[in-house]
Formats: C-alpha cells, sequence, structure tokens
C-alpha cells in the first residue's frame, strides 16, 4: 500500500473513530435491552403454552372417559363382544364417526381384545388391521396421554400426522378386556396456530428427523415466512423426538440497529470527507517524491541500473534523492567494472578448459599414429587389422574435436538477444511440444498459473533454454533407470515470472552445485558441458537470472525473467501475425 493512501486512511480511521465508538456503545445498550424483552417474552410463551398442554391432555383424558362410561352403543357393542356375539363388522363401520360427533377430538378407533380395527373415524380404510400395539398400551397405561404418529385420512389422500393419544380398555364385568377404545387429537396446522394466538409466538412442530409438521403464527405476524436465522427460539421437548419451538421475531432489533446505523454512518461519512480532503492535501506534499523514489528503486531491482529521480522534496528527502541518484550512477558504473572483470575471467576459464579438452583427444590420437609407424616398421602380419582399428580411432577423436569446436563457436557467437513481450503460456506449450513422445517411463507435466504477465524475452533463446533443461532431466531420469516425472511450470514471485523445470532424477551432488552453469563442467560420459552455460549466458543477458536446488529424488531449475511494461504489445505466436 502506498504511503500516501496510508496517510489518507490514518485520517479516515481518526474521524472514523468517536462515531464508530459510539455506534458501538449504543448498539451494545439497545442489543442487551432486547434480549432481555425478549427472554422474558419466551419465558411467558412457554408458560402458556405448556399449560395449554397440559390442559389439551387432561381434555382427552376426560373426552375418553366420557365417552367410555357413558355411551349406550359403546356399552351395547362391549356387552356382545362379552357375550361371544359380536355385531356384523359392516354396521361397526361407522361407528367411530358417529361416536366423534361433538367431541373435541378428530382420532378415534375401535379395536377388538386382540388389536384388530372394528371401526376408525380418522382413517376408515384401515378397518380390519390388526394393531396389538393399542391393545398393549391400554392394558399397561391406560388414562395415560402419549405421543404417537398417526395416519390420518385427509381428503382424498393419507397423510401422517403426531397426535396426542389415549387408549382406554372396555372392560366386561368380570374385568376382562373386550376391546380397546382410543381417543386423541392431531397436533395439525389449526392446533400450531391456536398456541401462536395464545403464546404470542411462532409455534413450529418438528420430528425427530427435523421434519416441520405443522406450524402457525400469531394474528400480528406479517403472512410471508419468516427467516429462521431472524427468530429467538426456545425449545419444548414433546417425546418420541418431536419437539415444539417458540420463535420470536428480531424484526424490531433490526430495525433499531439499522436507525442506529445510518444515524452513525451520516456523521461518519462526514467526518470521512473532511478526513480525506485534508489527507490528500499532506500526502500529496509528502508522498510524490517518496513514490518516485520507489518507482526508481523497482527500476534499478529490474535491472535498469543508473535510473535516477528528477524531482525537488522537502530538505530531507531532497537530500535522500541526491543519495540515491548518486548510489545509481555509482552502481551503474560498479556493475560495469564487475562485467568487464567477469568477462575476462570467464575467458580465461573457457580457454584452460577449451585447452585440457582438445588436449584429450590428441592422446589416443599420438597412440594410434605410433602404433601404426610401429606395425608398419616391423611390417606387422595384421597391419591391416592395426591400421583399421587405429584410422577408426583416430577418426572418433577427431570428431570430438569437431562437435567441442562446433560448440564453442555457438557459445561464443550467441547473438545478443532481441527482446520483446511474450507471453509465457506460449514459451511452456512450445517447450512441451518439442517432446511429444517422452521416453519409455517418463511423464512430462506443464502448470501455468493463470493471469500471469508477458515476460521480456527473445523466444527463440528462451526456447534453447528450456530444451537444454528438459533435455538434461530426461537423460537424468534415463541414468537413473527407474524414469519419473518432469514438471514445467510458470508462476509470479514478486516482480518476476519464474519459469521452472523439475524432475524427481537422482539430483545433483552438493558439492557439483555450484559448478552446473561452469562451462565444460558435465558428469556424463558424453557432452560438451557447455549446455546450462548457454542457458545461463542467455538468462544473464536476458536481465535475468537461473537457479538450481538439488537433493536425491527432485532437482529444480529455475529461471526468473522480468515482466513485460504495462501496455507493451506481447509476441505474436510464431508463424502468426499481430493485428
Amino acid at each position: 500500500m502506498r504511503l500516501s493512501t496510508r496517510l489518507i486512511l490514518a485520517f479516515a480511521v481518526v474521524a472514523l473513530l468517536p462515531a464508530g465508538l459510539l455506534g458501538w456503545i449504543t448498539l451494545l445498550r439497545v442489543q442487551r435491552s432486547f434480549a432481555e424483552i425478549f427472554d422474558r417474552r419466551l419465558a411467558e410463551a412457554e408458560r402458556v403454552v405448556v399449560s395449554a398442554l397440559d390442559q389439551a391432555r387432561s381434555e382427552i383424558v376426560q373426552a375418553t372417559e366420557t365417552l367410555a362410561g357413558k355411551s349406550a352403543p359403546l356399552r351395547q357393542l362391549r356387552d356382545r363382544l362379552a357375550a361371544g356375539t359380536p355385531p356384523d363388522p359392516a354396521s361397526l363401520r361407522p361407528l367411530a364417526s358417529q361416536l366423534r360427533v361433538g367431541l373435541d377430538a378428530d382420532i378415534l378407533e375401535l379395536l377388538d381384545a386382540s388389536g384388530r380395527i372394528l371401526s376408525s373415524a380418522h382413517l376408515p380404510a384401515s378397518v380390519g388391521d390388526s394393531e396389538p400395539a393399542w391393545a398393549a398400551l391400554a392394558r399397561s397405561a391406560p388414562r395415560t396421554v402419549l405421543l404417537r404418529q398417526m395416519r390420518v385420512r385427509v381428503g382424498d389422500g393419507i397423510d401422517t400426522r403426531w397426535a396426542w393419544v389415549c387408549a382406554r380398555p372396555l372392560l366386561e364385568p368380570g374385568g376382562r378386556t373386550v376391546a380397546v377404545l382410543v381417543v386423541g387429537r392431531s397436533l395439525d396446522a389449526d392446533w400450531a396456530r391456536r398456541l401462536a394466538e395464545l403464546s404470542g409466538t411462532a409455534v413450529t412442530l418438528r420430528g425427530p428427523d427435523d421434519q416441520v409438521y405443522a406450524s402457525g403464527r400469531p394474528p400480528s405476524a406479517p403472512e410471508a415466512t419468516p427467516d429462521p436465522s431472524s427468530l429467538l427460539q426456545r425449545r419444548i421437548d414433546l417425546g418420541e423426538g418431536a419437539h415444539l419451538l417458540l420463535g420470536v421475531s428480531t424484526a424490531p432489533l433490526a430495525d433499531t440497529r439499522r436507525r442506529i446505523l445510518m444515524s452513525v454512518g451520516g456523521a461518519a461519512t462526514l467526518g470521512v470527507l473532511a478526513a480525506l480532503l485534508l489527507g490528500v492535501l499532506i500526502a500529496r506534499r509528502i508522498t510524490d517524491p517518496v513514490a518516485a523514489l520507489a518507482a526508481a528503486a523497482d527500476r534499478v531491482a529490474q535491472g535498469a541500473v543508473g535510473t535516477e529521480v528528477d524531482l525537488a522534496g522537502p530538505a530531507e528527502i531532497g537530500r535522500l534523492i541526491h543519495a540515491f541518484n548518486r548510489m545509481s550512477r555509482e552502481l551503474k558504473e560498479s556493475q560495469r567494472r564487475i562485467a568487464a572483470a567477469e568477462r575476462v575471467a570467464a575467458w580465461q576459464e573457457i580457454a584452460r578448459r577449451l585447452a585440457h579438452e582438445i588436449k584429450n583427444p590428441l592422446t589416443p590420437i599420438a597412440t594410434a599414429i605410433e602404433t601404426l609407424s610401429r606395425a608398419r616398421a616391423r611390417r606387422h602380419p595384421a597391419f591391416d587389422e592395426i591400421f583399421e582399428e587405429s584410422t577408426t580411432a583416430i577418426l572418433e577423436e577427431v570428431e570430438a574435436l569437431k562437435r567441442l569446436v562446433t560448440e564453442f563457436s555457438s557459445f561464443a557467437r550467441l547473438p545478443a538477444p532481441s527482446l520483446l513481450p511474450t507471453p509465457v503460456e506460449e514459451l511452456i506449450e512450445q517447450a512441451r511440444a518439442l517432446f511429444p513422445e517422452a521416453p519409455a517411463g517418463i511423464r512430462i507435466e506443464t502448470a501455468v498459473a493463470e493471469g500471469l504477465p508477458a515476460v521480456l524475452a527473445d523466444r527463440a533463446q528462451m526456447q534453447q533454454v528450456l530444451l537444454n533443461l528438459v533435455t538434461n532431466a530426461i537423460q537424468a531420469l534415463e541414468a537413473s533407470q527407474r524414469g519419473g516425472c518432469i514438471r514445467l511450470s510458470a508462476e509470479q514471485s514478486g516482480t518476476w515470472v519464474q519459469l521452472c523445470v523439475e524432475d524427481d532424477g537422482p539430483g545433483i551432488e552438493a558439492s557439483q552445485l555450484a559448478e552446473v552453469f561452469t562451462p565444460y563442467f558435465t558428469t556424463k560420459a558424453e557432452g560438451t558441458g557447455l549446455g546450462l552455460a548457454i542457458s545461463h549466458r542467455i538468462v544473464t543477458e536476458h536481465g535475468g537470472r537461473i537457479e538450481v536446488e538439488s537433493r536425491p529424488g527432485r532437482t529444480r531449475f529455475v529461471v526468473f525473467l522480468r515482466r513485460a511494461a504495462a501496455g507493451e504489445e506481447a509476441e505474436p505466436p510464431l508463424g502468426g501475425s499481430a493485428d
């Protein structure tokens, strides 16, 4: 973040702090007050709902006892069942519906002692079905109201609802159960609405699977279904995993909070605008010279040594600009001297190594010639065979000298790079295309980060660098005789873009890492040792750098390249044209 931005933000924060603190304290007090109000409302609603539930269970027991004791049809049914002369099943079907008339209950069934349904008001189709659980319940817990899931006919369909249910045995004079009366009340939407009116809260009935079975809202609530996140809720367990949720809307709290925030926001906006105006005036005087220095330092870090700042500033900043300009000039001169010294040292080392490499083939050539001379002088009977072997050895060494001279010529005549903005994805894709079929047991993978900027590069020379690195990786994996994977990747690293070639070969010994870019250094039986030296020179002349990391099972070469300046057009792909 720029210094000017930090200064402006500092002024804005100073203006915001008083308004923000006041708003925060006010919100805390309002929220605490509303929390107390909501807690009292939920506690009262819970008391009302629990009382209503107790009353509903008591009414079901009372209705069951009244029906069992005073209903003439039930007494007749009990007597006939006790006498062993049950009535015709067809005449029993409508009995449950007739008995339900006038009762505040929508669940009513009659069963025989074995649990077979004789008549059902809420599900006529169940007549004849066996429900031994009701008979067992009537014997073990008579006159007890329990919560059960019941199937109820609704229109032309069948719905599953929770219900308060009481099972009461009908006994003959000897005390034997001859029938069972089941009376209950569905916990449906009407029941939930009545509870909501009584409690003044939203009421939701959920099962053990958290499914909503019934819900109701108080008359004062809006028609739209409230968002559960805007409700403060209290839970009442009903048994069998079912429970009620009583909810109080927090909309009043949200509305009050919104009004407070609007007031605080208006005051804060005025303060921030004044602070921003003052911050801009002060920041421009302080930060413009600092920004110019930072930009110049970035250019120097990217290789543009000698960059100077042509800008005046306050006394201290003016001295800083003068010191920077002097440092930049001295750095440029030092770089020139270091480069010249490095070139001399490099050529001296190259000359030494070249002399060594040339001397290696001369020894077998001289040996072969001496062998020929002695064989001829002695008129050796196998002279022709000796002649063939010696000339073959001489030709092989001459070919090695020719390859050495060719590689050296390429290294010495490497042209200056023509740097153009080049898309990184194309460099990676074209390098991968140079190896359409990897050797057996070797995979070549690519990974390019999205949104990478173009780099300043000579496309042909950078392809030579990637070709050398991938070829070395392939040779390392082949030498290990176990194959492996080569990964070409690209990503951004600060002000640089880095291209990576990584393999999981045997690695490079730590003692050799410092020499891998030295001309004529190689650990392979064949090769001149100039591939990595050429790559190092190309990358250096691009204004970048190349690094190597290695350990057993992993070797990674990283090429750092400069990003292209904003607004520059990228070099078109080979064979294409710029529009």
